[in-house]
């Protein structure tokens, strides 16, 4: 469904940062406002998570975490609501986080937290030039946060947060390289990359979901639909609400129960139509659409096209964005209508 696309991959591998458990941050206070900042972004709560970091960030303005979890907070929100990036406040906050960062390592290169705290915020900056269009930028970053996170098992090998960054990395560096490693030019590492994140999820418990989101997704890219159904199922049995998980859950379900899928994603759309949300609900009213025609409903299927055509009142930034959705849209009713 284009859902899962390079952006999202570098976000999931970003996402693998979430939470701590298993090595707690020492500084308590900092640890529970991460914690419950965390919570509240997962289920779409924003506005509360929000609060949460900027008093993090105020409390402790030498510690880099408030920053980099501030600029997480919009980009998850801006994901989620397929909303225009704040840029200049992301990036404020991200460069900021970096200079803090790159200083607590340089008085301290073998303090684990200060390294991960680097990856960190290099791994979000990767993301944010990837979505400038800067390539070069963007895997420069995205290749030194993957290093500092492996500096970090070097220091302590129990990092399991570590894990399942590196695990999310090793898997699709090696699925989007498939042909090179044919050639030789590059190993295979989908299978250690899989290891690794079936270990964090053994050994943590806080940040479990995350490595199982990233499995998720693994599983659906390897056609292991079953496997995807069964790790969603045990996630969103913790957070029921947290749409992040509802998408590779009904996306797995596509691969073998596809009317499973379609109520999975209309429980989406409830959701985002509650928030007025026409993007995401143009989005999933295609999606599902999709579905019912894979099943022969086609004048369903054909309902939802002509639901989706009749949305008034889209901004010009909102038709920008779908017109290739609306195209396909449009192609799809009229191969129903059978003009």
């Amino acid at each position: 469904m284009g859902r899962f696309n390079f952006f999202a991959l570098l976000l999931l591998i970003l996402l693998s940062s979430w939470g701590f458990d298993y090595q707690e941050y020492p500084e308590s206070e900092i640890n529970s406002l991460m914690k419950k900042g965390i919570d509240n972004l997962i289920i779409q709560k924003f506005d509360e998570a929000q609060v949460y970091f900027i008093k993090l960030n105020n409390n402790y303005p030498k510690n880099p975490l408030g920053k980099i979890y501030l600029a997480a907070n919009e980009i998850a929100r801006s994901y989620d609501q397929a909303g225009d990036y704040n840029s200049e406040f992301i990036l404020k906050n991200l460069l900021g986080a970096i200079e803090q960062a790159e200083e607590l390592v340089d008085k301290d290169e073998n303090n684990v937290w200060n390294i991960y705290m680097l990856a960190l915020a290099e791994g979000y900056y990767a993301y944010f030039k990837a979505l400038d269009g800067n390539w070069l930028s963007a895997f420069s970053n995205g290749l030194s946060c993957v290093s500092n996170f492996e500096k970090c098992i070097e220091i302590d090998s129990s990092f399991y947060e570590a894990y399942t960054a590196i695990g999310a990395y090793k898997y699709w560096k090696s699925r989007k390289t498939e042909i090179a490693s044919w050639l030789s030019l590059f190993s295979d590492e989908k299978s250690e990359g899989i290891a690794l994140l079936e270990e964090a999820i053994s050994k943590t418990s806080y940040n479990t979901y995350l490595a199982a989101y990233t499995l998720q997704w693994i599983y659906i890219d390897s056609k292991e639909y079953k496997n995807a159904v069964r790790i969603s199922e045990e996630v969103i049995k913790k957070y029921p609400d947290s749409r992040f998980f509802k998408w590779g859950y009904a996306r797995a379900y596509e691969g073998y129960n596809r009317q499973k899928s379609i109520e999975i994603y209309s429980s989406l759309l409830n959701s985002y139509m509650q928030e007025n949300n026409l993007i995401q609900e143009i989005i999933l009213k295609h999606i599902i659409a999709q579905q019912h025609q894979h099943l022969g409903n086609y004048k369903l299927a054909l309902s939802f096209c002509n639901d989706i055509l009749s949305i008034k009142g889209l901004t010009e930034s909102q038709t920008e964005k779908l017109e290739d959705r609306l195209a396909r849209v449009r192609e799809l009713k009229k191969l129903l209508s059978g003009d």
